[in-house]
């Protein structure tokens, strides 16, 4: 049904499809009667159905039951979604802390990345990470340091179109599939689709306010990456900007 409605079988025998895994099993329980919602909320969040052995059971009273039940059930996944969310913050931040000590030593980000990646990986998953810093007229970026040895036949430096080129302030840069985002086809894409990669995400790298360069977290797995792990990776570039400061 659609959202905020009831859907309600008398007999639900003669309208399911064993071919469905779903269909087979309310079939296999034996139900006639059943009624069912959709749980309301932003996104999608799932549905509720009760079902009962006797056909003819639920009337159209119920329907407003269920719908109140649906309203207390999405509240509560709602509730629980916010609490992992912040679970998950707390411990990412707790994570970064530990990077203080090894990064305020460092010299040289070179130095440290691989440490750096295998420190953050379990807060932002990756296959490979890299650190690319823009030239002074902004024309190409350079590949300053990497963990997994470089993509094969990826140049250390790349020269970059005019968007980029223009993009004087910019946020994130997040791709959930390099295969079919059409912007992803220039010679640095295709030979990270030909290493396995398939997403990414990328941040600004910034000294003094003044963007210099991104970090780039590159996965081998479809949509790794949200939106809300921009976030995150933010702050792993803040700290790698504080080694190249030195």
């Amino acid at each position: 049904p659609p959202m905020g409605q009831v859907a309600r079988f008398s007999d639900i025998t003669g309208q399911l499809d064993p071919s469905f895994s779903l269909d087979r099993r309310v079939l296999e329980l034996g139900c006639r009667s059943l009624i069912a919602t959709f749980l309301p909320g932003p996104r999608p969040l799932g549905s509720i159905w009760f079902a009962s052995l006797q056909p003819d059971v639920y009337v159209p009273e119920d329907e407003e039951t269920i719908l109140a039940i649906a309203d207390l059930v999405s509240l509560a996944l709602q509730h629980e979604r916010l609490f992992r969310k912040e679970k998950e913050r707390r411990q990412r931040s707790e994570a970064l802390e530990t990077l203080v000590p090894m990064l305020s030593k460092a010299l040289d980000i070179r130095d440290v990345f691989d440490q750096l990646s295998a420190a953050v990986g379990g807060i932002l998953p990756h296959d490979r990470m890299a650190l690319g810093l823009l030239s002074k007229d902004r024309s190409t970026v350079r590949i300053h340091a990497y963990t997994g040895g470089l993509v094969p036949g990826m140049p250390e430096t790349i020269p970059l179109d005019d968007e980029a080129r223009d993009s004087a302030d910019w946020s994130f840069f997040l791709v959930s599939d390099i295969r079919r985002e059409p912007g992803c086809c220039t010679e640095k894409f295709e030979l990270m689709k030909r290493d396995g990669i398939r997403s990414m995400l990328r941040v600004p790298v910034r000294l003094e306010g003044e963007i210099v360069g991104g970090l780039n977290f590159l996965s081998r797995n479809v949509a790794q990456y949200r939106e809300e792990d921009a976030d995150i990776a933010r702050r792993i570039a803040d700290q790698v900007a504080l080694v190249l400061s030195h």
